[in-house]
């Protein structure tokens, strides 16, 4: 059903809702000032209230403080500025930001704080700014983001962080399933399909040479009356003093405490430029292989910040002799995974890596939804347990949310 209100825009409106109300801020064809309506139903809508304040851009509303905000950039000064209102009738006289935007902004509250986004005039980022009051701003924050429209901003919530957050501490993801995951210790959880784990270095990635760091992606694989491997890990891994970096696979028996059944590096390897560090700009494409819903392998492209490759490296699972007995892997030894994690951790053997700079952030992207958790999923991960190298890597949290790919940034912690 549409419910026509009556009134013109060329731009955009941004709606919220304000004391049981329907609220719509838009830009009048006529007027080229914000105005705002209202409405009980939906259908039947107030006459438009101008603000008298004019802009040549879409507006952005939202309630902060049991009051209408509208954050809109002006079209005399170019800032960005916002204004209020407890009835919706009548309007504040505006606060200017200060700040310079030649695109939309967008406004929401987080924290008990008014939040605005904007695209800076000087530096073409997005950028961040919030207020207490709604009077008083913070200086901006630079995401240091490009792009050439208009921001939007939202908040969602978050799955609380595993306890000690950071290093190994990390979230596990998975399909989600029932009633939710891992409150089901029962649960049979769906195969992890298509995994992708994009991981970009943004700025200079520095830690000790001597005990260095893997990005190692830990995958669950449910015990089974047959399959001799329930926990395995694929790992882009560094030496000690070294500049190499090899792909590794390492899985275990179904039980947490079983040693390696086998375990192979790649033939090949990619190079850094210096020891100690990991250039901004550089990416690691690393992706699963399958046979069928079974994991077989994995391959990692390498590029630097122009985008030129470094290098792939690569691995298959099946046909690797064993570590423990002769004999090869086939097939028979594998499950399909089921959990994962991604952690940026020491090197191997339960070393502990300190980063003192730098940062980046993280991909995974299957082709289900995944959903965050903090603790591994009961006795369908009964043969998982995360690793035991160790890091002081801090991670952002993860929205509460099932989505086919989720985003989480990293890097040394602001006290290193």
């Amino acid at each position: 059903m549409i419910a026509a209100t009556g009134l013109s825009s060329k731009l955009p409106p941004s709606v919220t809702v304000f004391q049981n109300q329907l609220w719509v801020a838009f830009i009048g064809e006529a007027t080229g000032h914000v105005e705002v309506i209202s409405s009980a139903n939906g259908t039947t809508w107030s006459k438009s209230t101008a603000t008298g304040q004019s802009s040549n851009l879409p507006p952005s509303m939202t309630v902060f403080q049991n009051q209408l905000w509208i954050a809109y950039i002006d079209e005399a000064t170019g800032h960005v500025e916002v204004i209020s209102s407890a009835d919706g009738p009548t309007w504040s006289n505006l606060t200017a930001t200060g700040l310079s935007s030649k695109l939309p902004p967008s406004v929401t509250v987080f924290q008990s704080q008014l939040c605005v986004a904007f695209i800076g005039e000087a530096s073409g980022h997005v950028e961040l700014i919030d207020s207490a009051d709604g009077v008083i701003w913070s200086k901006s924050t630079d995401t240091g983001q490009s792009t050439q429209q208009g921001p939007s901003l939202a908040v969602v919530p978050a799955v609380q962080p595993p306890t000690g957050f950071g290093g190994f501490n990390q979230y596990i993801l998975a399909s989600p399933q029932g009633d939710g995951w891992p409150a089901e210790t029962n649960l049979t959880l769906p195969p992890i399909l298509g995994l992708k784990v994009t991981i970009e270095i943004t700025n200079e990635l520095q830690f000790d040479p001597s005990k260095p760091l893997s990005f190692q992606l830990n995958c669950c694989a449910p015990p089974s009356s047959t399959a001799k491997v329930g926990w395995q890990q694929y790992v882009l891994i560094m030496q000690p003093n070294s500049t190499e970096m090899f792909l590794h696979i390492q899985n275990f028996g179904p039980a947490n405490s079983s040693r390696a059944v086998y375990a192979g590096d790649s033939s090949n390897q990619i190079n850094f430029p210096s020891l100690g560090a990991i250039p901004a700009g550089w990416t690691f494409q690393l992706a699963l292989q399958y046979m069928g819903n079974l994991v077989s392998g994995a391959s990692c492209a390498i590029t630097d910040a122009s985008g030129a490759s470094v290098g792939t490296v690569s691995l298959g699972s099946i046909g690797l002799s064993l570590a423990l007995q002769s004999g090869k892997v086939d097939a028979s030894w594998l499950t399909p995974i089921v959990a994962f994690q991604l952690v940026i951790v020491g090197y191997a053997e339960g070393t502990h890596t300190t980063f003192t700079s730098g940062e980046g952030f993280v991909v995974c992207e299957c082709a289900t939804p995944l959903v965050a958790a903090n603790t591994w999923a009961g006795s369908a991960c009964a043969g998982g347990g995360g690793t035991a190298e160790s890091s002081n890597c801090a991670y952002s949290v993860i929205a509460d949310l099932a989505n086919v790919a989720m985003v989480q940034c990293f890097g040394a912690p602001p006290s290193a």
